[in-house]
């Protein structure tokens, strides 16, 4: 797979340009508080006015998935779009337009992060308030993975037996602007995401009222994810298990409805969903929502997939979203937090590659039994380990499209 770069110097160029920016951001957050008087948080409730905004909830890269392959564009789409687009989807290497774009933005929410992190140390906290400063401190820690952890899967090579050599991305962990930014190693990247989310998965609630915080299990989940894409099955199936033991409610499909624009629920009253974070919608327009011809063929006519997420068009569907937010009915943006389906997913892989084929498949039938149409499914089953390989990852691409997870696989 092709991998974008950006060299060391320019992307210390481009890190300076986004300070102001980030910094203006923070303040701004600071200031709209009521009479929004405060340069600098005093407080706890200042910190969560802070994470109240929205700001974990945005966490993607809208460049990975112009670059996948389960969208495509008619030539007259294609020409109507801007050199960057066609660019990013040609993988052309001069495209660097959105590419940059979604840099200056996760760099912003890494920003956010650390600015939490550091004043978090230094606001009053009351012995009252000690959850509280830990729930800021864990949001702190796992939106800084989250975020890092995007810009590894664009900016940097896969993880590899040369990771302590590749270049990595920079790795900011402070909020102060005179911090020198050096470009760290493929390695150091993933250590540190890897370092923060366990921490944050040690100070996090295993609950929380609402999704748009992350919770012990989001974590775990998100861990899973990370080491699965480090190609560390074994790790990645330790903390999939983790999560799945807090939570491994599947929404079964048949109770959604038969027909509408968007017939998911929203992230909130979707069991499945563990933490809420979406990405640019720019891929509902028309011109990006066609989906692959061969990968809408691929859904049996009892799966129910193929009419949650699609609308028929020609030989093939228009994308009608799955986990992200939707107004009015109509989709919007990507979803790109965990979930419990992709838990199961990765549990699925890590058994099959551990060679416990019927492991695996009984996690793949759990998933799939609640995608079909009641009463027409039958269950998978394996020949041997690497078929029942072959057959996890083909139900992946089917039920985690559009979730800023395809460039990466």
């Amino acid at each position: 797979m092709r991998h974008f770069f950006l060299s060391t110097s320019v992307s210390r160029i481009v890190f300076l340009l986004l300070l102001p920016f980030i910094m203006a951001s923070c303040t701004k957050y600071l200031e709209e508080k009521r009479d929004e008087g405060l340069a600098t948080p005093a407080s706890l409730a200042d910190l969560q006015a802070v994470v109240n905004r929205g700001f974990l909830n945005g966490i993607s890269a809208v460049t990975g998935e112009y670059m996948a392959d389960d969208h495509f564009m008619t030539t007259a789409q294609f020409n109507a779009q801007g050199a960057s687009v066609r660019e990013l989807y040609t993988w052309d290497s001069k495209g660097d337009g959105y590419s940059q774009t979604s840099w200056l933005e996760l760099y912003e929410i890494i920003y956010q992060c650390n600015f939490i992190l550091d004043y978090v140390n230094i606001v009053p906290v009351s012995s009252a308030q000690q959850q509280q400063a830990a729930q800021l401190t864990g949001d702190g820690l796992f939106g800084r993975a989250f975020a890092s952890h995007v810009l590894a899967q664009i900016y940097c090579k896969p993880y590899s037996a040369s990771a302590a050599t590749d270049p990595g991305i920079v790795l900011r962990t402070t909020s102060t602007v005179a911090a020198p930014s050096k470009r760290a190693t493929v390695k150091a990247t993933y250590d540190q995401i890897i370092a923060d989310l366990k921490a944050a998965a040690g100070l996090l609630t295993a609950t929380h009222a609402l999704k748009t915080e992350p919770t012990r299990m989001a974590a775990n989940a998100l861990l899973a994810r990370v080491y699965l894409s480090m190609q560390d099955y074994p790790n990645a199936l330790l903390y999939a298990e983790k999560a799945l033991a807090e939570n491994s409610t599947l929404l079964d499909y048949n109770t959604l409805p038969t027909s509408g624009a968007s017939v998911m629920p929203s992230p909130a009253a979707n069991p499945e969903v563990l933490f809420v974070s979406t990405g640019g919608h720019v891929l509902f327009d028309a011109q990006f929502s066609n989906v692959d011809s061969t990968l809408y063929a691929s859904y049996a006519a009892s799966d129910l997939r193929k009419t949650a997420f699609f609308t028929p068009s020609g030989n093939t569907g228009k994308w009608k979203g799955s986990y992200g937010m939707a107004y009015d009915g109509v989709p919007h943006g990507v979803s790109t937090g965990p979930a419990v389906d992709e838990l199961y997913l990765i549990r699925a892989e890590c058994k099959a590659r551990a060679g416990d084929k019927d492991a695996a498949m009984a996690d793949l039938n759990a998933l799939l039994v609640k995608r079909w149409k009641t009463g027409t499914y039958t269950d998978l089953a394996a020949a041997d380990a690497a078929d029942a390989l072959q057959k996890v990852l083909t139900e992946r691409r089917k039920e985690l499209l559009f979730r800023d997870l395809r460039r990466s696989d």
